[in-house]
Protein backbone atom coordinates (compact mmCIF):
# COMPACT_ATOMS: atom_id res chain seq x y z
CA UNK A 1 0.00 0.00 0.00
CA UNK A 2 2.66 2.42 1.24
CA UNK A 3 4.53 1.88 -2.52
CA UNK A 4 1.55 2.41 -4.50
CA UNK A 5 0.93 5.98 -2.18
CA UNK A 6 4.17 6.95 -3.35
CA UNK A 7 3.77 6.44 -6.51
CA UNK A 8 0.57 8.40 -6.76
CA UNK A 9 2.43 11.21 -5.12
CA UNK A 10 5.09 11.23 -7.70
CA UNK A 11 2.55 11.13 -10.02
CA UNK A 12 1.03 14.32 -8.72
CA UNK A 13 4.37 16.01 -8.35
CA UNK A 14 5.02 15.73 -12.08
CA UNK A 15 2.36 17.04 -13.13
CA UNK A 16 1.90 19.91 -10.97
CA UNK A 17 5.16 21.15 -10.71
CA UNK A 18 6.83 22.83 -13.97
CA UNK A 19 9.64 20.86 -15.29
CA UNK A 20 12.25 23.56 -17.00
CA UNK A 21 14.69 22.58 -19.32
CA UNK A 22 17.58 25.10 -19.72
CA UNK A 23 19.70 24.49 -22.83
CA UNK A 24 23.28 24.67 -22.39
CA UNK A 25 25.97 27.57 -23.71
CA UNK A 26 27.94 24.96 -25.97
CA UNK A 27 31.70 25.76 -26.28
CA UNK A 28 32.15 26.70 -29.35
CA UNK A 29 29.15 29.75 -29.06
CA UNK A 30 30.73 30.73 -25.97
CA UNK A 31 33.90 31.07 -27.61
CA UNK A 32 32.85 33.10 -30.60
CA UNK A 33 30.50 35.15 -28.70
CA UNK A 34 33.65 35.45 -25.92
CA UNK A 35 35.36 36.87 -29.13
CA UNK A 36 32.76 39.06 -29.96
CA UNK A 37 32.84 40.92 -26.39
CA UNK A 38 37.06 41.07 -26.93
CA UNK A 39 36.27 43.55 -30.35
CA UNK A 40 34.34 45.94 -28.36
CA UNK A 41 36.69 48.81 -28.72
CA UNK A 42 36.50 52.25 -25.84
CA UNK A 43 37.83 55.47 -26.85
CA UNK A 44 36.97 58.54 -24.49
CA UNK A 45 36.98 62.54 -25.03
CA UNK A 46 36.83 65.40 -22.40
CA UNK A 47 35.19 68.99 -21.94
CA UNK A 48 37.09 70.97 -19.78
CA UNK A 49 36.11 73.75 -17.37
CA UNK A 50 38.50 76.30 -15.65
CA UNK A 51 39.18 73.87 -12.63
CA UNK A 52 37.82 70.17 -14.08
CA UNK A 53 36.78 68.02 -16.93
CA UNK A 54 34.13 65.20 -17.70
CA UNK A 55 34.51 62.47 -19.75
CA UNK A 56 32.59 60.78 -22.44
CA UNK A 57 33.83 56.95 -23.49
CA UNK A 58 32.88 56.45 -27.14
CA UNK A 59 31.85 52.41 -27.55
CA UNK A 60 32.32 50.81 -30.87
CA UNK A 61 31.77 47.06 -32.09
CA UNK A 62 29.03 46.14 -29.53
CA UNK A 63 27.24 43.50 -32.10
CA UNK A 64 23.91 42.96 -32.00
CA UNK A 65 24.56 39.28 -29.92
CA UNK A 66 25.64 40.39 -26.90
CA UNK A 67 25.19 43.11 -24.41
CA UNK A 68 27.48 45.01 -21.95
CA UNK A 69 26.89 46.18 -18.07
CA UNK A 70 28.31 49.38 -17.09
CA UNK A 71 29.21 48.30 -13.10
CA UNK A 72 29.54 51.70 -11.97
CA UNK A 73 26.27 52.71 -12.74
CA UNK A 74 24.72 49.44 -13.27
CA UNK A 75 22.84 50.91 -16.37
CA UNK A 76 22.61 48.04 -19.61
CA UNK A 77 24.01 48.88 -23.17
CA UNK A 78 22.86 47.35 -26.63
CA UNK A 79 24.06 47.93 -30.04
CA UNK A 80 23.74 47.04 -33.07
CA UNK A 81 27.52 47.52 -34.78
CA UNK A 82 26.71 51.15 -33.99
CA UNK A 83 29.31 53.58 -32.09
CA UNK A 84 27.21 55.30 -29.60
CA UNK A 85 28.39 57.87 -26.23
CA UNK A 86 28.16 56.91 -22.46
CA UNK A 87 28.33 60.45 -20.20
CA UNK A 88 29.68 61.76 -17.34
CA UNK A 89 32.43 60.21 -16.02
CA UNK A 90 35.20 62.05 -13.74
CA UNK A 91 38.64 62.24 -14.25
CA UNK A 92 40.78 59.25 -12.93
CA UNK A 93 37.48 56.77 -12.90
CA UNK A 94 38.13 53.44 -13.76
CA UNK A 95 34.97 51.85 -15.11
CA UNK A 96 34.16 47.90 -15.38
CA UNK A 97 31.97 46.47 -18.47
CA UNK A 98 31.25 43.13 -18.06
CA UNK A 99 29.74 41.48 -21.07
CA UNK A 100 26.93 39.07 -21.66
CA UNK A 101 24.62 36.89 -24.58
CA UNK A 102 21.44 37.39 -25.82
CA UNK A 103 20.87 33.79 -26.86
CA UNK A 104 18.99 32.42 -24.47
CA UNK A 105 20.99 29.42 -23.96
CA UNK A 106 24.35 31.73 -22.66
CA UNK A 107 22.48 34.23 -21.29
CA UNK A 108 23.79 33.77 -17.42
CA UNK A 109 27.08 33.32 -18.35
CA UNK A 110 29.83 36.13 -18.14
CA UNK A 111 31.45 36.54 -21.41
CA UNK A 112 34.30 38.74 -20.97
CA UNK A 113 35.11 42.45 -18.68
CA UNK A 114 36.60 45.18 -19.43
CA UNK A 115 38.01 48.27 -17.76
CA UNK A 116 38.77 51.79 -18.92
CA UNK A 117 40.58 53.90 -16.94
CA UNK A 118 40.52 57.71 -17.20
CA UNK A 119 43.22 60.00 -16.68
CA UNK A 120 43.21 62.19 -13.60
CA UNK A 121 43.51 65.58 -14.15
CA UNK A 122 45.36 68.35 -12.73
CA UNK A 123 43.08 71.50 -12.24
CA UNK A 124 46.23 73.66 -11.18
CA UNK A 125 48.28 73.09 -14.44
CA UNK A 126 46.82 76.32 -15.69
CA UNK A 127 47.87 78.75 -13.09
CA UNK A 128 50.06 81.64 -14.17
CA UNK A 129 52.96 80.18 -11.58
CA UNK A 130 53.38 77.51 -14.58
CA UNK A 131 53.68 80.38 -17.31
CA UNK A 132 57.29 79.07 -18.90
CA UNK A 133 57.89 75.77 -17.08
CA UNK A 134 54.55 73.87 -18.81
CA UNK A 135 57.41 70.73 -19.08
CA UNK A 136 57.69 70.58 -14.90
CA UNK A 137 56.18 67.67 -13.54
CA UNK A 138 53.68 69.78 -11.57
CA UNK A 139 52.54 71.64 -14.19
CA UNK A 140 51.01 68.69 -16.62
CA UNK A 141 47.78 68.76 -17.14
CA UNK A 142 46.98 65.07 -16.48
CA UNK A 143 48.70 64.33 -13.02
CA UNK A 144 47.89 62.34 -10.06
CA UNK A 145 47.97 63.86 -7.08
CA UNK A 146 46.22 65.34 -3.80
CA UNK A 147 47.51 67.99 -3.51
CA UNK A 148 46.07 71.74 -1.73
CA UNK A 149 46.92 75.03 -4.27
CA UNK A 150 49.15 76.24 -1.34
CA UNK A 151 51.38 72.69 -1.12
CA UNK A 152 51.26 72.83 -5.07
CA UNK A 153 52.00 76.41 -5.16
CA UNK A 154 54.68 76.02 -2.68
CA UNK A 155 55.88 73.12 -4.83
CA UNK A 156 56.29 74.86 -8.09
CA UNK A 157 58.30 78.21 -6.19
CA UNK A 158 60.46 75.80 -4.87
CA UNK A 159 61.19 74.52 -8.26
CA UNK A 160 61.30 77.96 -9.54
CA UNK A 161 63.82 79.01 -6.72
CA UNK A 162 66.25 76.16 -7.07
CA UNK A 163 66.32 76.93 -11.46
CA UNK A 164 67.49 80.86 -10.18
CA UNK A 165 70.04 79.52 -7.45
CA UNK A 166 72.11 76.89 -9.90
CA UNK A 167 75.25 78.70 -11.57
CA UNK A 168 76.14 77.90 -14.93
CA UNK A 169 79.33 76.36 -15.19
CA UNK A 170 82.22 78.95 -15.07
CA UNK A 171 84.90 77.49 -18.46
CA UNK A 172 88.26 76.80 -17.31
CA UNK A 173 90.65 79.09 -18.13
CA UNK A 174 92.89 78.16 -21.01
CA UNK A 175 96.47 78.26 -19.70
CA UNK A 176 99.49 79.17 -22.10
CA UNK A 177 100.83 75.88 -23.26
CA UNK A 178 104.71 77.04 -23.17
CA UNK A 179 105.70 73.02 -23.29
CA UNK A 180 103.76 72.82 -27.27
CA UNK A 181 105.10 75.71 -27.86
CA UNK A 182 108.93 75.11 -27.02
CA UNK A 183 108.52 71.29 -28.68
CA UNK A 184 107.02 73.05 -32.01
CA UNK A 185 110.35 74.89 -31.90
CA UNK A 186 112.36 72.20 -31.24
CA UNK A 187 110.96 70.10 -34.12
CA UNK A 188 111.08 73.53 -36.97
CA UNK A 189 113.28 75.75 -35.80
CA UNK A 190 116.04 75.03 -38.69
CA UNK A 191 113.06 75.34 -41.39
CA UNK A 192 111.41 78.36 -39.37
CA UNK A 193 115.24 80.28 -39.65
CA UNK A 194 115.77 79.26 -43.66
CA UNK A 195 112.44 80.94 -44.38
CA UNK A 196 113.42 83.70 -42.42
CA UNK A 197 116.99 84.36 -44.24
CA UNK A 198 115.20 83.11 -48.08
CA UNK A 199 112.16 85.87 -46.97
CA UNK A 200 114.67 88.45 -45.93
CA UNK A 201 117.04 88.30 -48.73
CA UNK A 202 114.59 88.71 -51.16
CA UNK A 203 113.42 91.90 -49.21
CA UNK A 204 116.29 93.33 -49.53
CA UNK A 205 117.31 92.70 -53.05
CA UNK A 206 114.10 94.19 -54.27
CA UNK A 207 115.28 97.09 -51.74
CA UNK A 208 118.38 97.07 -53.27
CA UNK A 209 117.73 97.23 -56.54
CA UNK A 210 115.00 99.78 -55.94
CA UNK A 211 117.81 102.12 -54.57
CA UNK A 212 120.02 101.86 -57.83
CA UNK A 213 117.43 103.01 -59.62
Amino acid sequence: MKKYYLRIVFLIVLFIAPITVKAECNYKDRVRLQKLAGNVNFGYRYQETKYSVTFEIIVSNLTNEIYMIDRSTGKYHYSNNEDFTLTNYQSGDTIRFDFYAKDASCTDEKLFTNYVTLPTYNPYYSSDICKGIENFELCQKWLKHSMTYKEFYDGVTKYLNKQEIIPEPAKPEEEFNWDAIIEFWADYYLYILLTIIIVGGIILYFHDKKSDL
